[in-house]
């Protein structure tokens, strides 16, 4: 019997943003102890789905356990694995996912081959966690396969390839590899558009991610059209809780923080933080850049007292849950120290900005590689 296997992200945007899990297809045996796995795993995602991680985790424990004593085959173990990856992942639990995720890749390599969709979805697993734990070096070659067997085996211009092909494009991104995201973001971008529809809210999300890129890029009439664009259709789709919207907001604060359209840029961030905050399922990534980006705009205009809080809050996020030399904690310590020298404080400032040359050196260097 083919049983279709939940192991997708939190929502639909996420999926767009780091993961493509969908595609896990199970074949299962009949048994008795068969009739045991099923229904301590539909329990597990039952628990899953409504956030009772203890109760999912003793669950998927169990019908792990049960399919290595009865010999299940490795797809079993791997939906065991994958869905304790993903209780791990939500509850920031990132070291204890990344563990369960590499295993249900051993797995599937043994089970399905390499070139099985299933295998690119646990790919994407992993390099999502890796990504969320900063270490782009090592997703980079994990998004790659992932994206090289989903062109083989659905095809190159299919919606899932797409999606992964923005995976990959965000990891550039992320990581300031600008000339490598954009081409990968314009061609996914045109296959959602060709396959599910100019509207579609994967769609959108895809515009949202380019409109940051030409923000970052100069490219900024682009950026404002892309975005604007992306804002519509969401608002259009009434999702709840969609997280998109929030991305949206982000994006036009970072447009008119580069026009110097400071007013503006304060009332599309502070837009853009609420939603966040909101959210069924905060990502506390990107609570802080929006608290960075917000901070950054009020030491701009001298508001010193409304800025250092925000700096604080990003700061404090960012050094619980990124390795030491992070990109992303540079730039905090970045604009904290600055701060900090406009108001007096130079043994601060000198002291956050050494460590902050010192990481933001580092990928100046690989930048110009």
């Amino acid at each position: 019997m083919q049983k279709k296997i939940l192991a997708t992200a939190k929502n639909h945007n996420m999926v767009l943003k780091f993961a493509l899990t969908s595609f896990l297809c199970i074949a299962m045996t009949s048994c008795n102890a068969k009739s045991s796995f099923d229904s301590h795993y539909e329990a597990g995602l039952a628990a899953l789905k409504n956030k009772q991680y203890a109760n999912a985790e003793t669950d998927f424990k169990t019908a792990l356990a049960l399919a290595e004593e009865q010999g299940f085959r490795d797809q079993s173990k791997a939906v065991c694995l994958t869905n304790l990856g993903m209780l791990n992942e939500a509850q920031a639990r990132l070291p204890q996912a990344e563990s369960y995720f590499k295993k249900a890749i051993t797995s599937l390599e043994t089970a399905v081959g390499p070139d099985d969709t299933a295998l690119a979805a646990a790919l994407a697993n992993l390099a999502r966690v890796c990504c969320e734990q900063g270490r782009f070096t090592e997703a980079e070659p994990l998004w790659q396969r992932s994206l090289a067997i989903c062109e083989k085996t659905i095809g190159p211009n299919e919606a899932q390839t797409a999606v992964s092909m923005n995976n990959l494009a965000q990891l550039y991104f992320h990581d300031r590899r600008f000339s490598l995201a954009e081409p990968l973001f314009k061609r996914s971008l045109t296959i959602l558009e060709t396959k599910l529809g100019p509207e579609h809210p994967y769609t959108a999300s895809l515009m949202n991610n380019l409109s940051q890129l030409y923000v970052y890029e100069g490219n900024y009439d682009a950026a404002e059209n892309l975005c604007k664009r992306s804002l519509a259709i969401n608002e259009k789709a009434k999702i709840p809780n969609n997280k998109e919207i929030g991305a949206n907001y982000n994006v036009l604060g970072a447009l008119y923080a580069e026009r110097k359209q400071y007013p503006a840029a304060v009332t599309a961030y502070q837009h853009a933080l609420a939603l966040r905050k909101n959210e069924a399922s905060v990502d506390r990534f990107d609570v802080a850049r929006t608290e960075n980006a917000l901070a950054e705009v009020f030491r701009k205009q001298g508001d010193y007292a409304a800025a250092e809080p925000l700096f604080k809050a990003a700061l404090d996020i960012r050094e619980k849950n990124l390795p030491t030399d992070h990109i992303d904690i540079g730039q905090t310590l970045q604009g904290y120290s600055r701060l900090c020298k406009a108001t007096g404080r130079k043994a601060e400032a000198e002291e956050m900005r050494t460590r902050a040359d010192s990481i933001c050196s580092k990928y100046k260097q690989n930048a110009n590689k």
